[in-house]
């Protein structure tokens, strides 16, 4: 019994059968994933904080955003509140 490329494949019913997920569970199951992700930025912003040493003038803070702003398409501001709030979180929420 092999392959037959010409064969159709067999469902028991069509898409038209198959059901529609609730919108608003959906929508919940996309916060927990928006959630999650911005979970993994703030770890990994929070790596480059513990590695970064301080160059001359520059904080490893300032380092850091200056990192991380461009690469995530931020602006300074917003580069610098992010890695504002992940050193709020890392001094609160010592694991």
């Amino acid at each position: 019994m092999g392959y037959d490329p010409d064969e159709e494949p067999c469902y028991d019913d069509g898409p038209d059968t198959w059901d529609h997920p609730d919108p608003l569970d959906e929508a919940v199951r996309a916060s927990r994933h928006r959630n999650m992700a911005d979970g993994q930025v703030a770890m990994c912003v929070a790596h480059l904080l513990a590695t970064t040493s301080p160059r001359e003038c520059l904080s490893a803070r300032t380092l850091v955003a200056a990192e991380v702003g461009p690469a995530l398409g931020l602006g300074s501001g917003a580069a610098l509140k992010l890695v504002d709030t992940v050193i709020a979180l890392q001094t609160r929420l010592r694991a």
